[in-house]
């Protein structure tokens, strides 16, 4: 039975996170997933009896999937524990939120794997199976790639390459033909390669190709922020909490937003940067995104860059998920509808 990896399917951290067990599990099969969509528990629920050399052991020994989940986690939260008794469950995430709750259930299910905050998923990913992989545990050196996906997925506006290369090569790669796909060539040819375990010609190849990358990303940033200040000009409006509190009903219950001044943009266009023309700290608290998808829900994007919102925190109150200063949740009725 093949070890299996869920990944987060939506950003290029959880892809590249696949792709970087894929090179390094090789007969792991891949499965994408995001957050609302229904878990496939037959895949990873139940057990075979184990073969040695295509005979089946006497007594007979049950033998459970191993099972990689990067960059993403059940909703709700129990789910994990589900899985973790369902299968061999090694878990590498950097949600803070869900991080959080695992802290508390270390009585009940201990779950391999790497959770921390500092670091993406991908980072994670490569820190632990490159270590690993490395003869005379001498760690490979993480791929420029690796590196600017994960600056970007973290967030870490404060690093000072984020504006020339890391938020470039984030809009670039994702322009790439087969950057959605963690078993594309792109991935283990390019995006993965390093000067230090990779051949001098692939290195000699792949490195031009960041900079291509990179230009690339430049001129898509530079279209996008003109694209951007039209839908805002057009479309974004403030919305404040009712006076009673908006009460929202989500996938594991209701809550109460606090007094906020919503920044809302109905787009599907999924980033903070769409809110850039518009925001003004001094009048908004929290950036809001939405589109209705074709089930008939809405896909809710949230964002902040004050540090007092939690924007994790208020996701997953309504089944979603995310980051402190981005992310996420579906739900059946807007807000202030």
């Amino acid at each position: 039975m093949n070890p299996i990896c869920f990944y987060h399917k939506a950003d290029l951290d959880g892809v590249c996170s696949a792709a970087i067990i894929k090179r390094f599990v090789p007969e792991c099969d891949l499965y994408g997933i995001d957050y609302g969509e229904e878990f496939p528990w037959d895949k990873v629920e139940g057990a075979q009896r184990l073969m040695i050399g295509g005979v089946e052991q006497n007594p007979s020994i049950l033998e459970k999937r191993t099972v990689y989940m990067v960059d993403f986690s059940l909703q709700p939260y129990d789910q994990m524990t589900r899985l973790a008794r369902a299968c061999n469950l090694w878990w590498f995430d950097h949600h803070s939120e869900v991080i959080k709750w695992y802290e508390t259930q270390l009585h009940e299910t201990m779950i391999a794997g790497i959770r921390t905050t500092k670091a993406a998923a991908c980072e994670i990913c490569w820190g632990f199976f490159g270590k690993i992989a490395q003869p005379n545990d001498r760690q490979q050196e993480i791929p420029t790639a690796v590196r600017l996906l994960g600056a970007y997925d973290s967030w870490r506006k404060e690093d000072p390459k984020w504006a020339s290369e890391i938020l470039p090569f984030q809009y670039g790669a994702r322009a790439e033909e087969g950057a959605y796909d963690p078993t594309h060539d792109l991935w283990q040819k390019r995006l993965l390669v390093t000067d230090y375990v990779d051949s001098v010609h692939e290195y000699d190849e792949a490195a031009p190709w960041l900079f291509f990358v990179i230009e690339r990303g430049s001129a898509i940033l530079r279209f996008q922020h003109q694209l951007y200040e039209q839908i805002a000009k057009d479309c974004a409006f403030v919305v404040e909490k009712h006076p009673d509190g908006w009460r929202l009903a989500g996938a594991s219950g209701r809550m109460t937003v606090p007094e906020l001044r919503c920044l809302c943009l109905n787009t599907p266009l999924r980033s903070s940067a769409a809110f850039d023309s518009v925001w003004d700290p001094q009048k908004h608290d929290l950036m809001l995104a939405f589109y209705l998808m074709k089930d008939g829900r809405w896909r809710v994007s949230l964002y902040s860059v004050k540090p007092e919102i939690d924007c994790g925190a208020l996701a997953k109150t309504l089944g979603g998920g995310g980051h402190r200063g981005a992310a996420g949740f579906q739900c059946a009725a807007l807000p202030w509808m």
